[in-house]
């Protein structure tokens, strides 16, 4: 196990894993963390995410309504894996009213990131509504809780989160692959 580069001693530590299995409505789903392209154990702080993970289904309790999945790796500044339990949290310029009328979960308060991967679900939840109805969170942001300065170390963009559609920064279809820069 490594500290962290740069010589401060704040409690983080690294390392890699082969892969992460992740269960949400009885779907699973595979999450394979991105190799350190470098092959060294040096990682430096927080700094992107690479986005692992990207999958749109439906839940099996409410079969005509949108979940999407997301699972993003936290990188240092060089692409290198940070394979800690970090913390972090999530925070919106704006958030409109649900018109699904059903309870939205975020995650805006600091919380560990079991090996530096955060996972989003997006859903409206079952509802009665239907018809298109859902929400819109503006400049979704995933900030490192460091205790200090807390900076943010990815912007998604816009969340359009609907019923029967879901847009994330833009896009209704995966965007796994992308790097997300802060």
């Amino acid at each position: 196990m490594q500290d962290l580069a740069g010589g401060s001693d704040n409690g983080l530590q690294f390392r890699l894993v082969p892969f992460q299995k992740v269960f949400v409505e009885s779907t699973e789903i595979r999450v394979e963390p991105h190799a350190n392209p470098s092959g060294n154990d040096n990682v430096g702080n927080p700094a992107q995410l690479l986005v692992i993970g990207d999958t749109t289904t439906n839940p099996t309790n409410c079969p005509n309504t949108k979940l999407r999945i997301l699972a993003y790796q936290i990188q240092d500044a060089n692409g290198n894996d940070v394979t800690a339990n970090v913390q972090t949290k999530e925070q919106f310029a704006s958030k409109s009213s649900n018109s699904c009328n059903t309870t939205i979960t975020t995650s805006e308060t600091c919380s560990g990131t079991p090996n530096g991967i955060i996972h989003d679900s997006l859903t409206v939840g079952c509802n009665s509504v239907d018809n298109g109805c859902g929400y819109t969170y503006t400049k979704q942001q995933w900030v490192w809780c460091n205790g200090t300065t807390n900076p943010v170390i990815g912007t998604v963009g816009d969340l359009v989160v609907h019923d029967n559609a879901i847009s994330v920064g833009g896009s209704y279809t995966s965007i796994k692959g992308n790097i997300i820069k802060p």
